[in-house]
């Protein structure tokens, strides 16, 4: 009897202490491969039902804690320096395994932040493709717009360390940032992954960073109180029938065109690269792009190859021999196709490209490599293209009954539709659905790689970016946490004056930032990228410069940034230009100081010569009627007239400056 007694006892000890911790739940961070950062207390979070009872063990102590009657829960760890060693966290019944501590840097903004390592296999291929450090560690933000509250967890994420394989999708910029790190410091470094592509600086805004605009005050409403744009809510949308009386069909692709065998004699011919409007392309259509090219067996047998068609405008599906090796569904990212063995045959081979609602003003950008790459060769793709152009009727019927031109703004993991006007862009959806839930762990720093979005229509950007990063130091509970920014590159077409300004208002922007917040720096990129691809792919130069700022303001080496103008002043017909961050010296790259132009009374710029006199550039400026401003590289594309650096080999960032 007794005995029977003492088994009901245990069981009903061990039901009960099976219930005190199934409730228990960790956040998506808070998992094996976690990085903790050193030296500072480590929190530890999560949520369970109000009340209950949370035990954390760490390194042979025992932390205790109650959830509050909200269902979180926070447990502080004594600060732990990088010694080597790897640790087991255990709460409750879940452990959580290969924890170290080591720097953890958080990298937010827009595509330029996403942009992947395998983009950048021609420049830095051999290096990736060799290099593995289970020391350094990604943890990749699941995209999530939110409009109801700061948001708990992340839709998404885990632990990844750096391999050849998974360094892949990795973007660049952190990734080569905390190679730059470890390699200078030999400590762990974490990669809080925390961007979306196309995002404005509004998205990652807290409510109270805008309330002061007007302009926001409509959008913010209808954002706290949307309205249903139907009775089937988002996905309704997609499911009503669309078009109606005279609705015209999409034409119906043609497989036959990817065939080997199919008669393309009465196609036009082509050469690539090539605007649509070129070639008579003119209203929207579907255009089907034929190249024919014979292999012999040994390079049909080649392994590991490579269809490379640059970048094309509107969205691609791309076939070898009737047999799909690659598509893309956007602009910008170049179309570098790797595709199975066994595809290409001895004699003759078929690619095919389908291009999706073409217009005039698209097509093959210019300045990329259009080549199918083999083993041993190499085979030119710019000549023997045949095309042939579907148009796309006007009256189209589109998903939900709407013409082109009048399609509805819709937002990722909204349910609702928010409307406003285009230039408020979201604002603050992405501050609370992505960034908010990073904020519970503790961070060495804040890099902020965004702009693109935002150029020629935010003028008050440098203001935005400082009361921003006030916010999040605030939100990481820590008021001077390191900021680094990556300026933005060069892009867009190439002029001879100053006359484009969207992307140099918000270099000027973020230049300015860096001023109004303390323990700031800034990575100048007016020397790297191109005019045709709005994601450089030499992003390793921005990822260095950013590593330096970071020696200087999180761990306090002595290192020479970009010099800035810090003065100019005007005399006897010339206007001499101070800087800071000289180094040892300023230095000429090339033949001349170009970039320079200054504004007459009449706000009319002309270019001017420039010389170096000592630790001072002079602008020659007899001609101009009373100057008035000073602007360097203020354009959008000035990667050729980038030459003024210092020895130290970091550019003059840009900048305009008045008299």
């Amino acid at each position: 009897m007794k005995r029977h007694v003492l088994i009901v006892l245990s069981m009903a000890a061990l039901l009960l202490s099976q219930s005190a911790y199934a409730k228990v739940t960790l956040p998506k961070m808070i998992s094996d491969g976690l990085i903790l950062q050193r030296d500072q207390p480590a929190r530890i979070w999560g949520f369970a039902d109000p009340q209950e009872r949370v035990t954390v063990t760490f390194d042979g102590n025992t932390y205790n804690t109650k959830a509050d009657r909200n269902g979180n829960w926070l447990v502080i760890l004594p600060a732990t320096s990088w010694d080597g060693r790897t640790y087991t966290i255990k709460v409750n019944d879940i452990e959580v395994h290969n924890v170290i501590f080591g720097d953890v840097w958080v990298f937010s903004g827009q595509s330029n932040m996403q942009t992947p390592l395998e983009r950048a296999l021609d420049n830095y291929g051999d290096d990736i493709l060799h290099y593995s450090n289970p020391l350094i560690r990604e943890f990749l933000v699941g995209e999530k717009y939110a409009y109801d509250g700061p948001q708990k967890d992340f839709s998404s994420g885990s632990w990844k360390e750096v391999t050849p394989e998974t360094c892949l999708k990795m973007s660049m910029v952190p990734y080569f940032f905390a190679r730059r790190i470890y390699d200078t410091y030999q400590v762990p470094v974490a990669i809080i992954q925390c961007a979306v592509g196309g995002t404005a600086i509004e998205s990652w805004m807290s409510p109270d960073n805008l309330k002061d605009y007007p302009q926001y005050a409509e959008a913010l409403e209808a954002q706290r109180n949307p309205q249903p744009r139907n009775p089937g809510g988002f996905m309704g949308t997609f499911a009503r029938p669309v078009g109606g009386a005279g609705a015209a069909e999409r034409p119906v692709e043609n497989p036959d065109y990817y065939a080997t065998d199919f008669d393309d004699s009465e196609w036009s011919a082509a050469y690539l690269p090539h605007y649509f409007r070129e070639v008579g392309i003119t209203g929207s259509a579907l255009i089907y792009y034929r190249h024919e090219l014979w292999l012999t067996a040994e390079q049909a047998a080649s392994k590991n190859n490579l269809l490379k068609l640059g970048t094309i405008t509107q969205s691609d599906e791309t076939f070898i021999n009737g047999v799909r090796v690659g598509t893309t569904g956007y602009e910008y990212p170049p179309r570098n196709y790797s595709f199975a063995d066994g595809i290409l045959k001895e004699g003759k081979n078929v690619i095919c490209i389908k291009i999706n609602g073409a217009s005039a003003n698209g097509g093959f950008y210019e300045d990329e490599q259009y080549q199918l790459r083999l083993e041993r060769d190499t085979i030119s793709l710019n000549d023997g293209w045949k095309y042939y152009k579907e148009d796309i009727p006007s009256n189209f019927a589109r998903p939900g009954g709407a013409p082109a031109g009048e399609r509805p703004v819709v937002m990722q993991y909204v349910e609702r539709e928010i409307r406003h006007t285009s230039n408020v862009r979201n604002p603050f959806g992405l501050y609370w659905g992505m960034l908010s839930p990073v904020t519970n762990a503790n961070a060495k720093g804040i890099v902020w790689y965004q702009g693109e979005t935002n150029s020629g229509n935010t003028p008050e950007y440098g203001t935005f970016l400082a009361r921003m990063m006030t916010t999040w130091r605030k939100d990481f509970r820590n008021p001077k946490m390191p900021v680094l920014i990556a300026q933005l590159p060069s892009h867009q077409a190439k002029t001879f004056l100053p006359v484009q300004d969207g992307w140099a208002n918000v270099r000027e922007g973020q230049r300015q930032a860096t001023h109004l917040l303390e323990n700031a720096a800034m990575a100048v990129g007016c020397d790297i990228g191109t005019w045709n691809n709005i994601h450089p792919t030499n992003k390793k130069i921005i990822s260095e410069r950013l590593a330096k700022g970071a020696m200087r303001i999180a761990y306090g080496e002595t290192v020479v940034l970009s010099p800035e103008c810090t003065k100019a002043e005007l005399k006897d017909g010339r206007i001499y230009l101070s800087f800071s961050e000289i180094g040892n010296g300023l230095v000429i790259k090339g033949d001349e100081i170009r970039g320079f132009a200054v504004s007459d009374e009449n706000g009319v710029y002309q270019r001017v010569n420039a010389s170096i006199l000592g630790n001072r550039v002079v602008l020659y400026v007899g001609g101009i009627k009373n100057p008035k401003k000073v602007r360097y590289l203020w354009k959008n594309y000035v990667r050729d007239d980038v030459t003024l650096y210092n020895a130290e080999g970091m550019p003059v960032s840009p900048f305009e400056i008045e008299l």
